[in-house]
């Protein structure tokens, strides 16, 4: 009977000693390979419990443990950190279809709990041999006509309106997608500070901007005005016959 009851409490201990483990193991904090976690682990918890059980409990042998301990020359923790810092970049970089760069991926490393100096992650890009895409080619979207007569300037760069309908302002942007580059013209009304119209193509034609027209007459269920002022840039769209004409049908004065 003696000698059962000390058998249980052995067993006892060494499964109170295994829950402790485990418990311990699961709230490791180091970073690197997993294996090379592991094995600072049991080295770490060797004072507490017996290499036996910690290596029973993190599922290696006893002999790779004291092959790693015994070799001793392999890369510095500090290498590991990096090593593991690196694979992580990579993967943030990758998952971003290879378009983030410094700024991004350590924003992306510090959503993850890991704030890196942005030189460090430059470094460690620059090793990889990645990098984000950035400095898209920009696109012109102002081109005079030296043919066409610009109108003259009745704003003077006196943004302010008493009345809506008063000023309007129109202007052309580009928008890059994945399918290529469209274009946006919009028309604003000083007044209200309200989007009146718009129209989106993947072109920049003169269509584009009488579209936007047609579309702010029509927020404003009107076909002719009287004294609107159309503020815009010399770009050729503007300055064209056809451009020109639609604003005399509606009675706006560029």
């Amino acid at each position: 009977m003696t000698s059962e009851v000390v058998f249980l409490r052995g067993r006892v201990r060494r499964l109170e000693a295994e829950a402790e483990i485990a418990r311990r193991l699961a709230h490791v904090e180091d970073q690197g390979p997993p294996r090379t976690r592991i094995w600072r682990f049991i080295e770490r918890e060797a004072e507490h419990f017996e290499i036996t059980a910690l290596c029973r409990v993190c599922g290696v042998s006893r002999s790779a443990f004291y092959d790693w301990r015994k070799k001793g020359e392999g890369p510095s923790e500090a290498d590991l950190d990096e090593a593991y810092l690196a694979n992580v970049i990579y993967d943030i970089w990758k998952k971003s279809r290879r378009r983030y760069g410094v700024p991004r991926v350590s924003a992306a490393l510090a959503k993850q709990g890991t704030r890196v100096n942005d030189k460090r992650v430059a470094r460690l890009m620059g090793q990889l041999g990645i990098e984000g895409i950035s400095g898209r080619r920009k696109v012109k979207t102002t081109r005079r006509d030296p043919s066409h007569v610009p109108a003259a300037d009745l704003v003077e760069r006196d943004f302010s309106a008493e009345a809506p309908d008063e000023l309007w302002l129109t202007d052309l942007t580009y928008i890059a997608t994945d399918e290529g580059w469209l274009y946006l013209c919009s028309i604003l009304d000083v007044f209200s500070r309200r989007l009146l119209g718009w129209s989106l193509a993947d072109h920049m034609r003169t269509e584009l901007c009488t579209d936007a027209l047609d579309a702010a007459a029509m927020v404003r269920g009107r076909g002719r005005f009287a004294g609107t002022v159309l503020h815009s840039d010399h770009g050729c769209q503007y300055t064209s016959e056809d451009f020109k004409a639609r604003c005399k049908a509606l009675g706006i004065v560029q």
